[in-house]
């Protein structure tokens, strides 16, 4: 019956492997084009509101923080410091691009990182069509079951439906440790899946969600320091 259950949650997995975060120790180093000023200017120059709708999420100190975490998302993602640094990043290869740049499967349709940058902060998710300049968030936290921790569940931080659900499902496993530049990277890269950008099957670490999520964990870590 275990083992049942555990294949049934790795079949549900797999259709949205595509736009899951697996946890991982491998340290991500990121590398930018600071000769980019002249490409600033002319890239989307309006403002992304974040709107936190709903949050199902444990009472606690770690309610707090995510609730921090959303807040000071708005404030980095209208930065001038995360323009800068989504626009210039650096594939290790040396060209200024995101692995997977285009969105769903759309493969013939590739986009320059100003592009990607636009589509970032035009916001318009699928499952909540017309709400252009809005990152609406709904947010649940879930746990593993005793019978999924020796699976693939006990290593996923979180995971959505882009085409099929509005909500963001974070696994209370990492949540209740994170700290919150953490939670904004997590919150940061799931909600970028909403928007069509989805994952390959490598270089996942060079593709738009893992990338922009580390930028702005980043940037929350360095503010939350000041």
């Amino acid at each position: 019956m275990k083992n049942l259950m555990l294949i049934g949650f790795m079949v549900f997995l797999s259709q949205f492997a595509n736009a899951t975060t697996i946890q991982t120790d491998e340290e991500i180093v990121l590398n930018f084009d600071n000769n980019i000023d002249h490409l600033l200017d002319k890239s989307f120059n309006g403002y992304l509101k974040v709107i936190e709708h709903e949050v199902k999420f444990p009472k606690g100190p770690q309610e707090a923080k995510l609730y921090q975490a959303i807040e000071l998302l708005d404030e980095i993602v209208n930065s001038e410091e995360f323009k800068r640094k989504v626009i210039g990043y650096v594939r290790p290869n040396g060209k200024r691009e995101y692995a997977k740049n285009y969105l769903w499967n759309d493969s013939k349709v590739t986009l320059s990182n100003e592009q990607i940058y636009s589509i970032i902060m035009n916001g318009n998710e699928r499952i909540i069509p017309n709400t252009e300049s809005e990152a609406n968030l709904f947010i649940r936290s879930y746990k593993c079951k005793w019978w999924q921790r020796l699976g693939p569940c006990n290593k996923v931080i979180g995971y959505t439906n882009p085409s099929g659900s509005k909500w963001i499902n974070v696994n209370w496993k990492f949540y209740a440790k994170y700290d919150v530049h953490e939670m904004v990277g997590n919150l940061m890269h799931e909600w970028i899946h909403l928007l069509g950008f989805l994952h390959g099957k490598q270089d996942l670490h060079q593709e738009v969600p893992y990338v922009v999520g580390r930028i702005a964990s980043q940037i929350a870590k360095e503010k939350l320091a000041e």
